[in-house]
Order: structure tokens, then sequence, then C-alpha cells
């Protein structure tokens, strides 16, 4: 078991990479750090999450969603995963067929609606 980082991982303002073996919880320290980041930002954070394949990256977006919804909505507050798609946004590189996207991780993509292919949402 590896020691505790020295500052909690929604407070660190620099590039943070996490690797190891598979099953010791990287995708969970990631979407732990990620949902504490979102909490105390709201929508003015801004996290940016890699991974090395599609499939990596739909598991995070799938584990995000999932996690962010047993967050319960205390009265008079505002978490933004209560907006679907104004939180979270999974970029795909524009080749990728739309239909290789797993259905609960669309929301969170954007293809253009003209070329029906992926890409960045307008800025506006």
């Amino acid at each position: 078991r590896m020691p505790a980082p020295p500052e909690p991982l929604s407070l660190i303002h620099r590039p943070l990479v996490i690797f190891g073996p598979p099953g010791t919880g990287k995708t969970k320290t990631v979407v732990e750090g990620v949902l504490r980041a979102v909490l105390v930002g709201g929508l003015a954070a801004k996290v940016l999450c890699c991974a090395p394949s599609d499939a990596a990256a739909d598991v995070i977006v799938q584990r995000l969603v999932a996690q962010a919804e047993r967050i319960p909505k205390e009265k008079g507050s505002h978490t933004p995963w209560h907006e679907e798609g104004k939180w979270l946004l999974r970029l795909n590189h524009y080749t990728r067929a739309p239909e290789t996207v797993r259905p609960d991780v669309v929301p969170y993509t954007f293809v253009d609606p003209e070329t029906q292919l992926f890409t960045l949402p307008p800025l506006a």
C-alpha cells in the first residue's frame, strides 16, 4: 500500500501521472480526484484526464458518471453533474466511428451535426 499524497488530489495544480499494474486502484484514484476537484471548483474546475486507449478513457467517463450520481444533491446546493453533459466532455479522435462509443458515454461526447465526426463543441 502506497502512502497518501502530501496534499489532496483536488488541490494539486500541476500535472500528475498515475501508473501501475492492473488492479491497484488507479482508475478509482483518478475518479475521486476529479470529483473532488469539481466539488471544490464547480464548473470552473478544469481537469484533463488522458488514457492509453479509447476503452480506458470510456471507463473513466463511466466511473465518473456512476460515482457522481451517488453523491446526493443537498437541498439548496448545486453540483454540476446534475446537469447532464455540462460538467464532463469525452473527447474522441475525429476518425473514431460514433457507433463504437458506449451508449452511456455518448451524452458526454460532441459530434459535429454536419460532418457526423467527433470534434470540439463550440466555445461560445
